[in-house]
Formats: C-alpha cells, structure tokens, sequence
C-alpha cells in the first residue's frame, strides 16, 4: 500500500477518532509555522551580511517607493535624480533635510517590503558589487551609473529586469550581458 501525502482538503477523521483530525491539522500548522521561520532566517542572515552602504542604499531606495516620499520631492528634483545621477544619499538629503540613520534592529518586516522593491537608484554609491540584488525577485529597473561594479553577470540572475541606466562606457558590455534589458545612459 503506497503512502499519498495529505492534503488539507482530504483531512477526514479516521474510524471515529477527531483526534486523528487535530494531529494532522497541529502537524501541518507546525510545518507551516517552522518553513515562515526559515524563511525570515535566510532574509535576517542576508540583510546582516549586507556592507553598510548597501544597507542605506535599500533603506533609502524602500522610501522612493513611499508614496509621501515621492510627493514630497520636488519636479525639479525628480529631474535632477535622473539627470543629473543624484545619489540615495543626496536624495534623502534633499528630501528630509538629514542623512538616513541605520537602526541596528530591522524589522523582518522592513527587510520583506526592502526585497519587494521595483527600482534600485544606486547612482554615484560605492559598491562594487551586485550579488546582493539577487534576492529582489521583482525587480525591474536599476541606475548604476557612476559606481565601482565590474561584475555584471548578478543581472542575469533578476528574471523581471527591464530597465538598466549605465555610463555610457559600458553600456556595451552590459547589453550582452542582459540583451533583453533597455539601457539607458546620458553621457
């Protein structure tokens, strides 16, 4: 007699005994439970391997998707951030008036919506690096103008990606690397 696996749908209780019903259901609740556990597991171990530059650049790249966030930047400073490559930094600067401090206890909550996010605006930023963008699975866009990268190959690995802004001078590269990707650059 070959074991079928239980499916929520198929629990019955077994000859007359409901307790049979409620092991089932407290075993399926507990996997349930332990699965959500390693989930947020895997995302606290990622977000607490990030530098802190790329800690910021997420932090601040989770306020442009706020709608307050995006109203409260001027027209002519939405223009410069695609004009003129502002930085996060600078963005927040201008919009708050202040640098953005890193909390030491994030939510995993903020680190779910952080890997939710659309666009990445990581112009003029110090990182060298793009592994790390390989958890926003819903990612479509990114400005990497003006950055240390050398490695492009991270980019294959984001399937939604659609929108890229580079410097020109590598514009080239990052088109074979990611052919179906629209680049953008302004020099």
């Amino acid at each position: 007699m070959s074991e079928n696996p239980i499916h929520t749908n198929q629990l019955i209780p077994l000859q007359n005994d409901n307790n049979a019903l409620t092991r089932v259901n407290t075993q399926l609740s507990t996997t349930n439970k332990i699965l959500v556990k390693v989930g947020e597991q895997g995302l606290r171990e990622w977000w607490e391997g990030l530098s802190e530059e790329w800690k910021r650049i997420f932090l601040i790249n989770l306020e442009f998707h706020d709608e307050i966030f995006y109203h409260r930047l001027s027209k002519q400073v939405r223009f410069k951030i695609w004009c003129e490559s502002l930085n996060p930094k600078e963005i927040y600067q201008i919009a708050f008036g202040k640098d953005l401090a890193i909390a030491d206890n994030i939510s995993i909550d903020t680190i779910s919506k952080i890997i939710s996010v659309k666009w990445l605006f990581c112009a003029k930023t110090q990182i060298r690096y793009l592994n790390v963008v390989n958890k926003i699975k819903d990612l479509q866009g990114i400005d990497i103008r003006e950055t240390n990268i050398q490695d492009f190959t991270p980019l294959t690995e984001i399937s939604n990606l659609r929108w890229l802004c580079v410097d020109k001078e590598i514009a080239d590269e990052i088109k074979s690397i990611v052919p179906n990707c629209h680049i953008n650059f302004l020099k």
